[in-house]
């Protein structure tokens, strides 16, 4: 797999780890936790633009953090909870994704021809 693949699908992995987080909100009452009461249950589409990207790394056994500016989007289009799928949208094409509804977050999820997660 070539370079720009793995930063693509890495790319993928870490906007819809942010999505999720990013969607969630506290339950407040045990009717929170009804999906058909779920504010995404209906969405068929979302994008999503981040401002900063953020990167670790250990340096002499310390660890360090850099935030640096960018402008990273990603888009999801065909989305069905009910069947549990989604197509998230890139500049090169798009993949085809497994999307869970799960309380009230949604989980979009990128599978490999092997089925192992991407």
């Amino acid at each position: 797999m070539d370079v720009v693949k793995k930063v693509r699908r890495r790319f993928v992995r870490v906007a819809a780890a942010v999505l999720v987080v990013s969607l969630a909100a506290p339950a407040v009452t045990s009717a929170a936790q009804d999906s058909s009461r779920n504010r995404l249950n209906g969405v068929k589409s979302l994008a999503c633009t981040f401002t900063l990207v953020a990167s670790g790394t250990w340096t002499d056994g310390e660890p360090r953090a850099e935030v640096k500016p960018a402008k990273l989007s990603i888009a999801y289009d065909a989305i069905n909870v009910e069947d549990g799928t989604a197509r998230a949208i890139e500049g090169a094409g798009t993949l085809d994704m497994i999307a869970k509804l799960s309380l009230w977050n949604l989980h979009p999820c990128g599978l490999d021809p092997k089925g192992r997660s991407t």
